[in-house]
């Protein structure tokens, strides 16, 4: 019993650590071992810039950075990338940018961009950083 007691505490400790520390906590190993990735884009309210735009401009990005093959159809790709972006009439157009897991079915990475009114820029900075955060991490 103490020693899942010290064990529990550890691991607490070692959480509020790495929050204190700044330090976001690692990618799960279902995103570091995926090889594939779907696309699944969402324009809310957005006038210019359309689906297909949008997913050319991630499939592109993705392509120059070689880390994932892009499925054709989301069930045979161990992610999906959703990408969802609202334009809130005269305010902000924030990005949401989740890599949900097939076969687990849990969010491996997610981030929100709170005003991205340039998309394909948004896009584009979104993937640099999750291949900064993966190559960090040791892949």
């Amino acid at each position: 019993m103490r020693l899942r007691v010290l064990l529990f505490i550890s691991v607490i400790v070692l959480i509020v650590g790495e929050q204190a520390n700044g330090r976001k906590p690692e990618l799960p190993d279902e995103l570091m071992k995926a090889k594939t990735l779907c696309l699944d884009v969402q324009l809310v309210g957005l006038r210019g810039e359309g689906n297909l735009k949008v997913k050319e401009t991630a499939s592109e990005a993705l392509k120059k950075w070689g880390r994932f093959d892009l499925a054709p159809n989301c069930g045979s790709a161990d992610a999906v990338l959703y990408v969802m972006i609202r334009d809130f009439r005269g305010g902000e157009s924030p990005l949401i940018f989740t890599i949900i897991g097939q076969h687990s079915g849990q969010t491996l990475y997610s981030t929100q961009t709170r005003d991205c009114s340039l998309v394909s820029s948004c896009i584009k900075g979104e993937i640099t950083t999750l291949r900064k955060t993966m190559e960090k991490q040791g892949n």
